[in-house]
Parts: structure tokens; C-alpha cells; sequence
């Protein structure tokens, strides 16, 4: 996973892509996160955005969060095209 604190983004937070399903505006992009904290849907979209894929137009759905005493991981969605 990228340490996303090292891009300017959040510290503490490491997140991936770990999956793509079909194509065009039926196809899905999976992403994965840990962090320390707990993380906003906007926190979210930056990590999304600095994974190259910005919410405003490949949008951010299907979030599913969970937890432990010392990391938070979040699993979440978005379309693989921004028509």
C-alpha cells in the first residue's frame, strides 16, 4: 500500500487499488485504506484523488468501515470512468 502522508495527503494513512471490474460506466475501481484515525468521506475522496481517480467525476460509493483499538480500515468504490 502507498503511504498516502508522503504524498501530502493525510499521515498515518496507507491505501490501494485492489481491484477493477469491467469497463467503461458499468466498470468498478475497489480501494482499500488503514488508518490510525478515523477518516471523513472527504478524507476519502483525497486519498481517492491521489490514487487518480477524483470523486467529482468517477464518485465515491459503498463505503464499509471497520475497526479496532488501533487502526480504522475502510474498503469503498467508484465508477472505472468519469462519463
Amino acid at each position: 500500500m502507498k503511504d498516502l502522508g508522503m504524498l501530502g495527503v493525510l499521515y498515518g494513512v496507507k491505501a490501494e487499488i485492489t481491484a477493477r471490474y469491467g469497463n467503461g460506466i458499468l466498470g468498478i475501481i475497489k480501494f482499500r485504506a488503514t488508518s490510525e484515525k478515523p477518516l471523513t468521506v472527504k478524507e476519502l475522496g483525497k486519498i481517492q484523488e491521489k490514487l487518480g481517480y477524483h470523486p467529482a467525476g468517477y464518485g465515491i460509493f459503498e463505503i464499509s468501515k471497520s475497526e479496532s483499538p488501533t487502526i480504522c480500515r475502510y474498503i469503498w468504490k467508484c465508477s472505472a470512468s468519469c462519463d
